[in-house]
This record gives C-alpha cells, structure tokens and sequence, in this order.
C-alpha cells in the first residue's frame, strides 16, 4: 500500500472534499482524484460516496482511517529515529496535556527537557480527555496527560502519575471562606465551572443529583482552568477543581477549600499512550522527566 496514496486518502477524510483537500496538499483535483481511485481498486473497495456537497466515507473509508493515522505515525517516528541515529536532531515529542495539568505540570516538565536535551522539538496541544485520547489512538499524538481516570481500553497503556482531588474552592475572603455549608447553601451564589463533558464537572453533578438537589447551574462556562483561577482570585465565585492546579494560591491563602461532606473526590493524573507503538528515545526521556517532576510534587 503507497504510503502516499494513504496520505492523499486522509487529506480527503479530514477535508470531506477533493477540491479543498487538492489546495490543502498542493496537488491537482484530477491528480487527487485518480490518486483515490488507484487506492479504491487496490483494495477492491469503495472508500467514499460522492455526493453534491462533497465526499463521506463508507464503512470501508472510516476502517481505512485509523490504520492510515497510526501508519502515517509509524512512519513519522521512524523518520525521526533514522535522523537521530544520523545525528541529525534528538526527536519530536507530541503530548496533548489536559487544562488542569497544563499550568502547573508542563512548564517544569519542559525546562527540564530543553536543559537536558535541546534538541528535542516538543508540541504540546492543551484539550479535553474526549478529545486527546482518540488522538492518541489515531497516532497523532504520541501521548496524553490529564486529571481523568485511566482509560481502559484495548491497544492503549494509563498509568497514574501522581494523586489528586478535587475539591470546592472560593477565594479567601468569599462569604464561604471557612465555613462548612450544607450542599443546599452552595446553590445561593455565583458558580464558574468547566463545560459538560469534563470529567470533574460530571462528578460535581452527581454529588447534587444524590442529595436531591439541581446541578449547579454557572454563570460562567469555560474549558480554561487558567482563566477560572483568576476569575476565583477577583470576585466571589464558587468553582470545583484539582488541588494540584491551585497548589499555590491555596498555600498563600488566596485561595480556601470550602469541606462539604461528599463533595471532596479523589482522583488522578494520568499519563496515556499507545501500547503497541514504537516508543521514540526522545518520547521516552519525555516520560522519564515527566515521572520525576510529578514525583517532586506528589511530595510537596
């Protein structure tokens, strides 16, 4: 199978049209389209239908997706190995890291890696579980690090890297600052929280929907944990989050846990890559270093 032919075969995926898929790899629509065709009868399959507003993959085409993108990311590690082996560069890492673990973990993760190894090229793409974890299954990660339980699910490896929980949270001089509130009382004041599906925010929920009560219903609505933590430092909101996120701002007091019986939920963050793939050097020292700053601060 032409490695090429399968690249063609996922820009028409991705792009659900042969005209922009044509313009997005610099390539003719005819060029393109026969390209297709070529791969069609080679696999004695038909990969789209054709329709006015564009292509949609058959049965066979979405199969054909997902063992193109892990093929497509074989090939990308091997090309990176033979260059390292060349001495020509140290790796390419790509790491989809959740919002909560973003701020606090990937900095000194980082720092760590360009002063042990300069020449490792790192993308790190911040999401959702929902969305990293089919990335990582498809290849186009190589891993994915996150505050979500471990995902249990054949061809992929989770492994806990550090103990978390998630707690209710205000600034220190909210009007529930050391207090201890029935889960009732919460509902009377303004809420920021992360949207559905978010792991923790599905939690919360259920928390609510045991005592017989209504979710709360946020004023604010955001995947940023970044832009909830500052909006927890300047007005009188109640939000639900990771501890470790708020490590700081809960040590210098500005931020306070609010105990509500219940609502306290132990959780993890973890690390989740594929379990057949080949793990690159760079790849590796990646998770060695990742390991060991979780390390550090699992005993702070």
């Amino acid at each position: 199978m032409d490695s090429r032919r399968l690249r063609h075969f996922l820009a028409v995926y991705d792009a659900g049209s042969l005209g922009q898929a044509a313009e997005e790899i610099h390539l003719t629509q005819p060029a393109l389209s026969k390209s297709i065709h070529q791969l069609e009868d080679e696999l004695n399959v038909k990969l789209f239908e054709r329709t006015p507003l564009g292509v949609v993959p058959t049965v066979f085409g979405e199969a054909l997706s997902l063992h193109a993108r892990l093929i497509q990311a074989e090939l990308r590690n091997a090309k990176s190995e033979l260059q390292r082996l060349k001495g020509t560069n140290q790796g390419h890492v790509r790491v989809g890291i959740g919002p909560s673990s973003a701020p606090y973990m990937m900095p000194e993760v980082t720092h760590a890696l360009r002063t042990t190894h300069d020449n490792i090229q790192l993308t790190v793409i911040e999401g959702l579980g929902g969305q990293l974890i089919p990335s990582v299954r498809r290849g186009e990660l190589d891993m994915a690090v996150g505050t979500w339980p471990a995902v249990n699910e054949k061809g992929l490896v989770s492994e806990t890297l550090i103990a978390d929980r998630m707690c209710l949270v205000v600034r220190g001089d909210h009007p529930l600052a050391g207090r201890s509130p029935d889960i009732g009382e919460l509902l009377e004041f303004a809420w920021i929280l992360p949207p559905h599906p978010q792991f923790w925010r599905e939690r919360l929920d259920e928390h609510f929907f045991a005592a017989g009560l209504a979710a709360p219903d946020p004023d604010i609505v955001s995947n940023s944990s970044t832009y909830i933590e500052q909006m927890l430092l300047s007005e009188d909101l109640v939000s639900y989050l990771p501890r470790q996120l708020l490590k700081e701002d809960i040590r210098r007091g500005e931020i306070v846990e609010v105990e509500v019986a219940g609502l306290v939920h132990e959780t993890d963050v973890t690390l989740t890559y594929r379990e057949r793939a080949v793990i690159t050097p760079a790849c590796r020292e990646f998770i060695n270093i990742l390991r060991q700053v979780c390390t550090t601060q699992d005993a702070d």
